[in-house]
């Protein structure tokens, strides 16, 4: 279950993945979460722009030890990756999720599409004030709406707190990537959707 640290950040699990997951680590047919590919796609994306961490993390306004983090395998919460993207000048859904993050979630055996961002083309001014967050909670609440089920079968299906689920939909907390994800999955909608609103959401009647 989760926890909700005193810095906004919702948090169910402590996940390391150093593995692509574009194009490695899957196992018995079956894709890994779409998150666990954000360190390399970071990597790929500040390779080809030339941009040291401590470049990047000024770009972006977070310490070097952010990029370093997320680099290594670890989590992010999505308003951090959102800003990393724009201090890029890459598209925040392909680093965040990949080329499937704009459609639901489904188990299986990886398309392998193309998924790869114009080059990205860093300024300094591309690190603009990142926005496209802050509308999950409107979303979440749309989303769960549109499944018709309670905060508490969202967080049996999500394994997330109830009360975890209550302050993201409030607008009070920022979820990591992998809760983002794993709500999107649990509502059957994108997980950039979810996210940034970029992608496929609820089917509405």
């Amino acid at each position: 279950m989760s926890s909700l640290y005193s810095d906004g950040t919702v948090n169910t699990r402590n996940l390391t993945h150093p593995t692509d997951g574009i194009n490695s680590g899957v196992t018995g047919g079956k894709k890994n979460p779409l998150w666990f590919g954000l360190a390399a796609r970071l990597q790929k994306m500040r390779a080809e722009t030339g941009l040291s961490m401590d470049d990047l993390s000024a770009l972006a306004g977070c310490g070097n030890s952010v990029i370093h983090w997320i680099e290594s395998g670890k989590n992010a919460r999505i308003d951090t990756v959102e800003k990393i993207a724009l201090s890029l000048g890459g598209p925040v859904c392909w680093l965040a999720f990949g080329s499937d993050g704009e459609e639901p979630f489904r188990q299986k055996i990886i398309r392998g599409g193309s998924g790869a961002p114009d080059q990205p083309s860093p300024e300094p001014e591309a690190a603009a004030q990142a926005t496209a967050h802050l509308g999950l909670s409107q979303r979440l609440q749309v989303a769960r709406k549109a499944a018709a089920i309670s905060m508490r079968e969202l967080s049996r299906r999500a394994e997330l707190s109830v009360n975890a689920i209550s302050l993201l939909e409030n607008g009070t907390g920022i979820p990591r990537i992998d809760n983002c994800e794993a709500l999107a999955l649990a509502l059957d909608v994108a997980p950039c959707w979810l996210a940034f609103g970029v992608g496929r959401g609820p089917a509405l009647n």
